[in-house]
């Protein structure tokens, strides 16, 4: 019989009131009335504030905006569908914030700041499809892909057969992976305590690693599994069961398991975990609890179809293409092309297992100073995304950060601007937030301000930023839709009354700090969208009277062939010629003044028959002028380029070509001048001037190339 003395039950009552400690904390709460389209209505928030956070029962954080004398009207930031009516609701104690950093260079990132290019270290990316179509030997794949790389894997089995899991052990000893990988395995036939704890245990193991400046990445294969443990073990415990029998907290199981991964910060030594879950369907239902659970806490997810692995094509990724034209009888060229070429695709996306994972990485890449103001006079499609994106393209080597904010835009569109910024090298001073047309109207309306602070965030840090807002319209639209949803009284185009104050307030934060300050600066190019020419239109006014200068960009000039669209005749800056250097103010003064008259004059002349040799003259100059004009997408010129190009078509050496051959000579004379004159450019970017010495250079220049260009053209 073990005797104990009274000085040890002493001790323990001593060290157990020590370490009590009393810290209450007060949190406010409520109770959800209503919810639906994206907005919730709360009872007892009494102390909540305007914009302030708060997170409802089963992890979906909202904004509180309508605060009204009985209920607090929230948006949401995402579906929903998991909140139910008297479910519970916190206060966070704080406003949206985003974390910022120099890692976001170069990412494309969501109105959260979380990464969604499939890309990346300390991500979440989904692995889902029906039972037999592959997603272990993916994982598998995933795993012998990191040789060489300095990654740590744990692969981590729950609920396999036995015969499964020492097949996938047996191909990682075969091919030398074992020496950087742990398998945590808990099979069909252990207890379901133990198939609930594994992933745990995998991710301590990882996090150890994680800690100690290393990258991990780990494989939950599946999660289905862990979930269905659970369930067996909360039933048996006689907790009351919810959907599909599950427990009202399956989804905390698995967002406080996938929200240990991280990318640590410099300070704590920069390592990382990223997790690859596994979730199995039931006859391709996406739409079932875990399902949609772990997909709404993955930031991305590849979808494995049993059709397309039953046909032979494996790995099985479904990026759905052709099941409609399994209903149409007469297809156009175009659309037999684009077929055709999805079967020659679908043939190289064929892999066997064990080869590299090179095809998916590819298919989740996207999956997945002033202000400045670009407008269109035509519905869309008038080249206002390419200005941005050359202006983007066109800081390279300047020592400026970009930040490109796309607000309801199509996937496609944002994967083709980040293409041509990732092939053109411009992806390395970029930050691409994208929030597109299917998102949530809350992080449509978020996302410019994400921009933003990123960009503030380097400005602070004595850098030049350069903010584009692709477009605002759609943020005016988004917000729109949730005042509308929270009952705010509508006003002109059933805008709410602030709609002035949504967007003066994101285009005030663009500013030229002081020396005291570092001198860093963060200009922006806000772009609206107008409807038909109509610059009257609320949010175009509104945006014109805020900004410092606008570029109207022409329906009818883009369907001519003119491109860039800038109709010259109403653009207008307001800061002029100041944010110009010398020598761009000295050759430039007159090319809005004559391109202004010919377009005057060009329209006269559609009514006059005879016209004198001046006016024919000057015709003449101006086609040429705005043959110069024209510029190739993604094909920027730098500024000692453009100081050439304006000064020769401004000073007449244009005006004895063809319109048809001045493009052609414009370009031949940049590659001679760069070639022949190198002194041009160094002058102009060591005394911003155009100098005598200059203008020497490049008349020179001109004068031979027009000389071999014509022999040329003779020839």
């Amino acid at each position: 019989m073990v005797t104990i003395r009274a000085d040890e039950i002493s001790n323990i009552i001593c060290e157990c009131i020590e370490q009590y400690n009393r810290e209450v904390k007060i949190v406010n709460t409520g109770t959800v009335l209503q919810v639906g389209d994206a907005i919730a209505r709360i009872h007892g928030l009494d102390e909540v504030m305007a914009g302030e956070l708060v997170e409802f029962e089963e992890g979906t954080i909202g904004i509180a905006l309508n605060l009204e004398s009985n209920n607090v009207g929230v948006v949401l930031m995402g579906d929903g569908l998991l909140i139910q009516e008297r479910s519970s609701v916190k206060e966070m104690g704080r406003i949206a914030q985003i974390p910022v950093s120099e890692a976001y260079l170069g990412r494309v990132v969501n109105a959260l700041a979380k990464p969604i290019d499939g890309r990346g270290r300390g991500q979440r990316e989904l692995i889902i499809g029906d039972r037999q179509t592959g997603k272990t030997a993916v994982a598998t794949d995933t795993i012998l892909n990191q040789q060489g790389q300095n990654v740590i894997c744990v692969y981590v089995a729950i609920g396999q057969k036995a015969s499964s899991v020492a097949q996938v052990v047996t191909t990682l000893q075969e091919r030398g992976a074992m020496e950087y990988t742990i398998v945590v395995a808990e099979t069909a036939d252990s207890p379901a305590t133990l198939q609930y704890l594994a992933p745990y245990t995998g991710a301590a193991l990882a996090e150890y690693f994680m800690y100690r400046e290393r990258h991990t990445l780990i494989i939950y294969d599946d999660l289905s599994k862990q979930a269905q443990a659970y369930r067996q073990m909360s039933l048996l415990l006689r907790r009351p069961p919810g959907r599909e029998a599950y427990l009202g907290d399956v989804f905390y199981l698995h967002s406080r398991l996938l929200e240990r991964d991280a990318k640590l910060s410099s300070s704590l030594g920069e390592g990382s975990m990223t997790a690859l879950p596994i979730v199995e369907t039931q006859s391709g239902d996406v739409s079932a609890y875990i399902p949609t659970n772990v997909i709404s806490i993955t930031d991305g997810q590849i979808f494995l179809s049993a059709d397309l692995f039953n046909s032979g094509i494996r790995l099985a990724i479904n990026v759905e293409l052709e099941a409609f034209a399994q209903f149409a009888s007469n297809l156009n060229k175009a659309t037999q092309n684009q077929l055709a070429r999805g079967q020659r695709l679908r043939e190289f996306l064929k892999q066997s297992q064990l080869a590299s994972l090179t095809v998916a990485e590819q298919i989740m890449t996207i999956y997945t100073g002033t202000n400045g103001y670009l407008d269109s006079l035509e519905v869309g499609q008038t080249g206002k995304t390419a200005v941005a994106t050359d202006t983007i393209l066109n800081q390279q080597g300047q020592n400026v950060i970009c930040v490109y904010v796309a607000i309801g835009q199509k996937a496609s569109s944002v994967a083709q601007v980040v293409t041509t910024l990732q092939e053109r090298g411009a992806m390395e001073y970029t930050i691409v937030v994208a929030e597109t047309a299917d998102s949530p109207a809350t992080l449509q309306y978020l996302a410019p301000y994400t921009g933003a602070a990123l960009a503030e965030y380097f400005m602070y840090r004595e850098r030049h930023t350069l903010i584009i807002y692709d477009d605002l319209s759609k943020q005016a639209q988004a917000y729109r839709q949730m005042s509308l949803l929270l009952r705010r009284p509508p006003g002109r185009e059933a805008y709410p009354g602030d709609v002035f104050y949504l967007h003066s307030r994101l285009l005030e934060r663009a500013a030229k700090l002081s020396s005291s300050l570092g001198e860093g600066s963060m200009t922006a190019l806000p772009i609206v969208e107008t409807q038909s020419g109509d610059v009257s239109a609320y949010i175009p006014t509104n945006v014109i009277s805020i900004t410092d200068g606008q570029i109207f960009l022409s329906a009818d000039l883009f369907n001519s062939g003119i491109r860039p669209a800038i109709n010259v005749g109403i653009s207008v800056s307001r800061v002029g010629s100041a944010a110009q250097i010398k020598a761009m103010k000295q050759v430039a003064g007159k090319l809005k003044l004559e391109l202004a008259q010919f377009a005057e004059l060009e329209a006269f002349a559609q009514f006059a028959s005879d016209l004198d040799k001046a006016t024919q003259n000057q015709l003449a100059r101006g086609q040429r002028l705005r043959e110069l004009l024209k510029q190739s997408q993604s094909a920027p010129l730098t500024v000692a380029e453009q100081i050439m190009t304006i000064y020769t078509g401004t000073n007449g050496y244009l005006d004895s070509l063809e319109v048809g051959q001045v493009r052609k000579f414009l370009v031949e004379l940049r590659t001679y001048l760069k070639t022949n004159k190198p002194q041009f450019q160094e002058i102009i970017s060591s005394t911003k001037k155009f100098t005598e010495e200059a203008e020497a250079l490049l008349k020179e220049a001109i004068q031979e190339q027009m000389d071999r260009f014509i022999l040329q053209e003779q020839a």
